[in-house]
């Protein structure tokens, strides 16, 4: 069945409430958001009564991941649901059968997907077939309305068909479409390569043909028309278990004023060998001329590969970075085993290479810009010992991998936010810690520098914590912290980003999921906070409560909720997941804020 468009009222300011639905029955695979996967035999017997999600599903942004693993039920809570980065500050982009709403005013009202009262519809893009795989990119105004637009990937991985649909941000409608014979994946190249005022969109698949080869290709397509501005073909005829590609917008490497494209094919080609290549390429943005190839080999048993802009130049040559994050299991030790790899942006070769033996830091790594002074992009990594309970957060120098410190703590831990809360000129480190086992947790910022501690807050008879930053709330001209406390019910906080001192504090009787900042929704000039508290009704039906509260001063703006049933039976025997988040709010018409 073919995605379908629903249209109504059109307001400026939308807040954007993504749901990510997860789906697992016995296993999955990890994707990215222009990358697809094929395994052998898998195009042609596509299982009916099966619907893998999967866990990744592109929200993870800066970072692409390449490659996932099987995993059990037992272990996902730790190993993915608090592993992945795109709960904090990261804004995911790639939601299942996304839903754009307004919220309006600060009245109250309940609303269903037939959104009643004071909430409007101002379209949808909805795909309820089976195996449908939807997935979106926002892309500044292609058809001269003065409104941001939407491109869709509508897959359906079953029968092995793509459609591409550029949609009118205004309206929903169809301003362009285009139909390929695989699945496809769709980046922004937020440029625009051939020169006619409108940005261009990336687009990656891989396929068999009648020989029995897989064929990579990356076209970039011109934004207001679809058609092929370059394309890019490669093809791998070896055996394989598991193969797939994925490609992103990068840097200017050749200094045209254009962006250039990175694309990375991953290949393991015999499980029982434990052999997988990863292979990075980087193509010109106007052309498709390629820069540069390096194929890395990974040997044992290694489950999860990540590719990541270094979200800035690490060794002074002006041009941004790679890094490539790679983690697995060490079975004869009984350790997780992780290993993170820098790249020359410029020439792909290797600028250094660190292992985290006993650690899992899967794709929690960031490019956090310069924490030790020398003006260079710095990395900050956190990871996980999930057999002895502990974690750990890394500063890394971004030129040569040194590590600059170190902090290790109970439970797990993450180091995903990053500003300079002293004011020295340095960027410092906001570090979330919570001990389960112990109902425990611990917010701190540690200087750039050395990892010391500028403040630091202890909490007793915690189960949760969830955390993000916001603009100046106090006026004193640095980011101010808000944290989620569960407990059972809820402690939101607003705290001093320079002292850790509370500035706010409101209670509230659910345990509410995740917390996130929006742009000003009062027009107060600050920062919002909205959060999102999912009710699971069975294992089909799911309630979501919508709040938004003053960056200011805590209180309720507004509260919505729907409910969302999904369509569908599973088998017995059937594990099934849900996530879900609020975050941010768009204005189409002014362009994209976080």
């Amino acid at each position: 069945m073919k995605g379908t468009k629903a249209v109504a009222g059109m307001n400026i300011k939308r807040l954007v409430f993504g749901i990510c639905v997860a789906f697992v029955l016995c296993a999955f695979v990890g994707v990215a958001s222009a990358r697809w996967y094929v395994e052998e035999g898998e195009l042609v017997h596509a299982v009916e009564d099966e619907t893998v999600i999967p866990f990744y599903n592109n929200i993870i942004t800066p970072h692409r991941m390449l490659f996932g693993r099987m995993i059990d039920e037992e272990e996902e809570y730790l190993a993915h649901e608090k592993h992945i980065p795109f709960y904090k500050r990261p804004i995911p982009k790639h939601e299942l059968n996304k839903q754009m709403i307004r919220a309006a005013g600060t009245q109250k009202s309940n609303y269903t997907f037939s959104l009643h009262g004071n909430v409007n519809l101002l379209w949808s893009y909805v795909n309820d077939g089976r195996n449908a795989r939807v997935y979106y990119e926002i892309v500044r105004d292609v058809n001269s309305d003065g409104i941001y637009d939407v491109i869709i990937s509508d897959n359906d991985v079953s029968d092995d068909e793509g459609n591409l649909l550029m949609l009118s941000g205004s309206d929903g409608s169809t301003i362009w479409s285009k139909n390929y014979d695989t699945c496809v994946g769709i980046v922004n190249l937020y440029d625009d390569a051939n020169g006619d005022g409108i940005y261009d969109v990336i687009v990656s698949w891989c396929k068999y043909d009648v020989s029995n080869k897989v064929i990579f290709g990356v076209d970039l397509l011109n934004g207001d028309d679809g058609t092929k501005i370059w394309s890019k073909l490669s093809s791998y005829d070896g055996e394989f278990d598991c193969i797939g590609i994925g490609a992103d917008e990068f840097s200017d490497i050749n200094g045209d004023g254009i962006i250039d494209v990175l694309v990375y094919l991953w290949r393991e080609e015999d499980y029982e060998e434990e052999k997988a290549y990863l292979t990075i390429k980087t193509f010109n943005g106007v052309n498709g001329a390629e820069f540069w190839e390096k194929t890395v080999l990974y040997e044992g048993e290694w489950w999860g590969d990540w590719v990541h802009e270094a979200g800035g130049d690490m060794n002074g040559d002006g041009i941004e970075d790679v890094l490539l994050g790679n983690e697995g299991w060490d079975a004869e030790n009984d350790r997780g085993i992780s290993e993170m790899r820098a790249l020359d942006g410029k020439t792909g070769s290797e600028l250094w290479k660190k292992d985290f033996t006993g650690y899992n830091i899967g794709c929690g790594y960031y490019a956090c810009g310069d924490l030790n002074g020398d003006g260079l992009n710095d990395i900050v990594v956190d990871g996980w010992d999930w057999e002895n309970n502990k974690c750990g957060v890394w500063a890394i120098r971004g030129y040569d991998g040194l590590v600059i410190w170190e902090k290790h703590f109970y439970g797990w831990c993450y180091a995903s936010e990053w500003y300079d809360f002293n004011g020295d000129g340095l960027n410092d480190v906001l570090i979330e810690n919570v001990d389960r086992g112990n109902k425990s947790a611990k917010i701190l910022v540690a200087k750039g520098t050395d990892g010391t501690p500028l403040w630091e807050k202890y909490y007793d008879n915690v189960s949760d914590m969830d955390f993000t930053i916001l603009d100046d709330i106090n006026g004193d001209a640095i980011f101010d912290v808000c944290i989620a406390l569960k407990t059972g019910s809820t402690e939101v906080q607003m705290l001093n980003g320079r002292t850790g001192s509370s500035i706010w504090t409101k209670t509230f009787a659910e345990d509410i999921g995740r917390i996130n900042y929006c742009e000003d929704l009062d027009s107060d000039d600050k920062e919002d906070i909205v959060f999102l508290n999912t009710t699971e009704i069975d294992q089909t039906s799911y309630v979501y409560k919508l709040t938004a509260l003053s960056g200011t001063n805590g209180n309720v703006l507004w509260k919505n909720s729907f409910t969302h049933v999904v369509d569908m039976e599973f088998p017995e025997d059937a594990w099934t997941h849900l996530w879900s988040w609020a975050y941010g709010w768009i204005d189409f018409k002014w362009g994209w804020s976080h």
